[in-house]
């Protein structure tokens, strides 16, 4: 069963959001496999990337406030309950490598944030520039069920645990 959502801003969006929502349903995301671990508590390949398992994928680019647009603090909770059912693929492409780093060890997160530095995803992917569409359930085989990142949208987290719980 595809999920797709339209994530609902503000009334004047809705045509954009519905053209943004149309354009990703069921498309199959590219995983670059040219992006190394910039963060890790195991060691970790990039298996995780292409393997064969739903997964949510949050990428960030240098544009926003790397640290502050993946919420990796908020992350934490969902990534624990049910990081043995679905895998947790968190991006970046920063303008400061150091800055990324320095924040994942300060707020105590373990789980692998991948570093993009050619900007591979957001590039093979043409993925929009807007923070609120660079985060996605996926199936098995990469393709979107839910589109928008439920961080930043209450509605939007209960359709990814609804998801998820299924």
């Amino acid at each position: 069963m595809l999920f797709l959502l339209l994530l609902i801003v503000s009334s004047c969006d809705i045509n954009e959001n519905y053209r943004i929502v149309k354009q990703w349903s069921g498309k199959t995301v590219v995983v670059s496999d040219r992006m190394k671990t910039l963060v890790s508590k195991d060691s970790l390949n990039l298996s995780i990337l292409t393997n064969h398992r739903p997964k949510i994928l949050v990428c960030s680019d240098s544009l926003h406030c790397g640290p502050c647009q993946l919420k990796l603090q908020s992350w934490d909770s969902i990534v624990c309950k049910y990081n043995s059912s679905i895998d947790f693929i968190f991006t970046i492409h920063p303008r400061n490598r150091a800055e990324i780093l320095a924040y994942s060890k300060t707020i105590n997160f373990n789980y692998p944030i991948f570093l993009d530095e050619y900007d591979d995803m957001g590039i093979v992917n043409n993925l929009p520039d807007d923070i609120n569409y660079r985060c996605f359930l996926l199936n098995e085989d990469n393709q979107v069920l839910l589109i928008g990142n439920p961080m930043y949208n209450k509605r939007l987290m209960k359709l990814y645990i609804q998801a998820l719980d299924d």
